[in-house]
């Protein structure tokens, strides 16, 4: 969870550093209610996020080599066995991909709600002071 933890950070920073590009309206992050943000989620996620987690960088393409361990308990008689196994593992990954995915997103969700809470204590003054 450390790593996905990391991720999300590292997204919702770009989407903070990056949200007039996101946002249809110049609307600071902290006043977002709670469906604007969810859009902002999604859509800096779309932009950004999912090119960070499946290349470690958020504008550039790249290279990802994908490893799939191939095991089976029983000799393989034909091409379709192969194509069968190969396609169940591939789907595998995927999935595992697509939950991360989600993971991550409500993540970024929770980083960009403390962020509010963080600019909206900064708005308030202190009494003391």
């Amino acid at each position: 969870m450390l790593k996905e933890q990391e991720q999300a950070q590292k997204i919702s920073n770009h989407i903070i550093e990056h949200r007039r590009d996101l946002l249809t309206v110049d609307t600071p992050i902290e006043d977002l209610n709670q469906e604007e943000l969810t859009s902002l989620v999604n859509e800096g996620f779309d932009r950004y996020g999912i090119n960070y987690i499946m290349l470690e960088n958020f504008n550039n393409g790249g290279v990802k080599n994908i490893f799939i361990e191939f095991k089976t308990e029983v000799r393989l008689q034909s091409m379709e066995q192969v194509t069968k196994l190969l396609n169940r593992k591939f789907e595998t990954y995927i999935k595992n991909i697509e939950e991360n995915c989600q993971t991550c997103k409500g993540l970024i969700f929770e980083c960009l709600r403390a962020y509010q809470d963080e600019q909206k204590r900064k708005k308030q003054s202190n009494p003391f002071q």
